[in-house]
């Protein structure tokens, strides 16, 4: 088989597998060495590479699958809780060998817009699942609730947040706060980053999942598109 006749079947054949259909068998370390080095090889503008990864395997998954569990009991509300979707959210990460955390860090400098930074990081992600299905492993992409949050810290507080960055940033603060690791009377200073441009982009996206957020419209108005 030829480059052109290989490179056309990979494409055509990739294909999200979910958990539920993986098997028990280690994946070689220089298995995932590779996946990451592709990972690497992606196009990106100017050179930034934004993608960051990290790798859980072993124990640690048990940890990201319990974290993942109380957000999904902190967040969920009553009526749409799901006893068997919480058993199947921390039973998930052990059903892998290895997870992949994927992150984009933006250029320090903002040499290029943003969403060139998350279209190579998605870019970094094609390899990866090209690889993986190169060397026929089951594997998928998948993100936590941060949505939910961002809809919730809205509603109650008037601020709206972007997914990417702010999101991030406050959730960390009220979990925080929460834990008590500011001393009592503790004055914070968190400067909002913006971002918000871009919640139209990412909410088409989202609705394509099933749900979205809601303060597109307000976003709308401040900030109109520029060759209206």
């Amino acid at each position: 088989m030829d480059k052109i006749q290989f490179t056309n079947q990979l494409l055509q054949e990739r294909r999200s597998v979910y958990p539920a259909s993986y098997i028990d068998k280690k994946i070689d370390k220089e298995i995932i060495q590779q996946i990451l080095e592709n990972a690497n090889r992606a196009p990106t503008h100017r050179f930034t590479e934004p993608w960051r990864f990290k790798v859980i395997q072993g124990e640690k998954r048990q940890e990201l699958g319990d974290f993942l569990a109380k957000k999904y009991v902190k967040f969920t509300p009553e009526e749409s809780f799901n006893p068997l979707k919480l058993k199947k959210i921390s039973e998930k990460c052990l059903q892998a060998d290895t997870i992949i955390l994927i992150c984009m860090q933006r250029d320090a400098a903002e040499r290029v817009p943003e969403w060139e930074e998350i279209a190579a990081t998605s870019m970094a992600v094609q390899n990866m699942y090209l690889t993986c299905s190169a060397y026929e492993i089951g594997c998928y992409w998948s993100s936590p609730k941060s949505i939910q949050f961002m809809n919730e810290f809205y509603a109650e507080t008037n601020i709206p947040l972007d997914p990417i960055y702010t999101a991030k940033m406050f959730y960390g603060l009220v979990e925080m706060a929460k834990a008590e690791e500011f001393e009592k009377g503790t004055k914070i200073l968190a400067i909002h980053t913006g971002g918000l441009q871009g919640i139209k982009g990412m909410n088409h996206r989202l609705r394509n999942k099933g749900f979205q957020i809601n303060y597109e419209e307000i976003i709308d108005s401040a900030f109109p598109n520029p060759r209206a």
